[in-house]
C-alpha cells in the first residue's frame, strides 16, 4: 500500500454542493493512499487544476455550473498533449447520464453519490491502478476503460 506523498494517488475533486464537497474532501484525505491536490466548485476551475497538476484521478460531478462533467471530461481525454488524467463521474441522479454516455466522454467509471465515500475512495485508487498497468504493459488505453465501465450494470 502506497504510503509517501510520492507514491499515493493524486486526486482534483470537483463538485458545486458544498456539504458533498467537504465530506469527500474529509474521506480522501482520510485514505492512505489519495492525495487531494485540487478542489473546485465548477467545471471551469476543475479544468484549470487538472491541466495544472495533471493528478493521477480527477473525481468530477456530472452537473455543474460554468462547465459540466461530461464537457470537462471531454476536455481531459481530447487535450494534446495527452494528460495522465483519469475522469470518474459522480451524480446524484442515476437516470441523469449513462454509462455508455460516460464512456464517451471519456471516463473511466460513473459513481452514484449514493454510495459510499469509503467506496468512492477505493474506486479512486482503482482507477489509478488499472492506469498504472495499463502504462506499465503498454497496452492501449481504450480497453481498460471500456472494460471499466462495461462491468458496471448499474451506478455503484
Amino acid at each position: 500500500m502506497p504510503g509517501n506523498a510520492a507514491e499515493r494517488v493524486q486526486v482534483v475533486f470537483a463538485e458545486d454542493h458544498e456539504l458533498f464537497r467537504a465530506g469527500m474532501v474529509r474521506a480522501i484525505a482520510a485514505h492512505p493512499e489519495l492525495e487531494l491536490v485540487a478542489e473546485a466548485s465548477n467545471g471551469v476551475d476543475a479544468l484549470a487544476a487538472i491541466e495544472r497538476l495533471n493528478p493521477h484521478v480527477a473525481l468530477i460531478d456530472v452537473r455543474m455550473p460554468g462547465m459540466d462533467g461530461l464537457e470537462l471530461c471531454r476536455s481531459v481525454t481530447d487535450r494534446q498533449p495527452p494528460l495522465r488524467t483519469r475522469v470518474v463521474l459522480v451524480t446524484a441522479f442515476p437516470d441523469e447520464v449513462s454509462h455508455a454516455e460516460a464512456a464517451e466522454a471519456g471516463a473511466v467509471r460513473l459513481l452514484g453519490k449514493q454510495g459510499s465515500r469509503a467506496q468512492m475512495c477505493a474506486e479512486l485508487v482503482a482507477s489509478a491502478q488499472r492506469t498504472r498497468l495499463r502504462l506499465a504493459s503498454q497496452q492501449p488505453e481504450a480497453s481498460h476503460d471500456e472494460a471499466s465501465l462495461a462491468d458496471q450494470g448499474a451506478l455503484d
